[in-house]
């Protein structure tokens, strides 16, 4: 039988908590025989049984960086999981493509905080199952310019210690740095006296202090304050 330990709210419900927890795909039974009695004297006439199955909870996986912006030619990456993934087992499953070329890559684990909870919740307090949530993806060979990237991890990915698979792929594109380009926006100034900010905004990172070397005002130069690093 299972064991656990009971909890009772006055003297007609009860609650049961496994020792070990429940294991995700085991069908599970409990039976209560007939005969029991209650506490004014009436007995259950017949064995009540009932059986429940644990669903087994689906792997899933996240990609970073975003792809809001633009990446670096020679970017890193990262995949999160919610349970614990053997890297033998995703060298088989990921790939990363550049302008239709298959990149080389390496992997190595590293510590996110990300679904601890979840990996105590089936597992307990197990430290190497833990550290095997993130895993960071390292390019061995540096991007070309404006260049588009993918990482696509194929379906079937199985976890670690869990019978849980990966259900579909998991795609993401990106970019990498192209010619500099900038864009301005103009909050629609209505008062001259007043002080409003425009915003430029470049679509590669800059150096601070050299953009405002180069940037002009007319028909008045505006004064930049000194830059400080940082």
């Amino acid at each position: 039988y299972t064991p656990g330990t009971y909890r009772w709210y006055g003297s007609r419900i009860c609650s049961f908590k496994p020792l070990k927890g429940w294991k995700p795909g085991v069908t599970y039974r409990f039976v209560v025989p007939k005969g029991l009695k209650s506490l004014n004297g009436k007995k259950l006439t017949k064995t009540f049984k009932q059986t429940f199955k644990i669903k087994i909870p689906k792997l899933t996986a996240s990609f970073y960086p975003g792809t809001y912006y633009s990446i670096d030619y020679n970017q890193q990456f990262s995949v999160r999981f919610n349970f614990p993934v053997r890297l033998t087992s995703l060298y088989r499953h990921l790939r990363i493509f550049s302008d239709g070329q298959n990149i080389p890559y390496r992997l190595k684990y590293y510590k996110s905080g990300y679904y601890y909870s979840t990996v105590k919740k089936y597992f307990g307090k197990n430290t190497k199952l833990t550290n095997m949530l993130s895993v960071k993806i390292i390019p061995k060979r540096r991007f070309r310019r404006n260049a588009r990237v993918q990482l696509l991890l194929r379906y079937g990915l199985k976890a670690y210690k869990i019978n849980s698979r990966l259900k579909s792929a998991l795609s993401q594109i990106y970019n990498t740095h192209g010619p500099l380009e900038l864009t301005f926006k103009n909050p629609s100034i209505d008062h001259y006296y007043q002080k409003y900010r425009i915003y430029l905004k470049f679509n590669n990172n800059v150096r601070k202090d050299i953009a405002q070397r180069h940037i002009r005002f007319y028909p008045q130069e505006i004064r930049f304050p000194a830059h400080r690093p940082g």
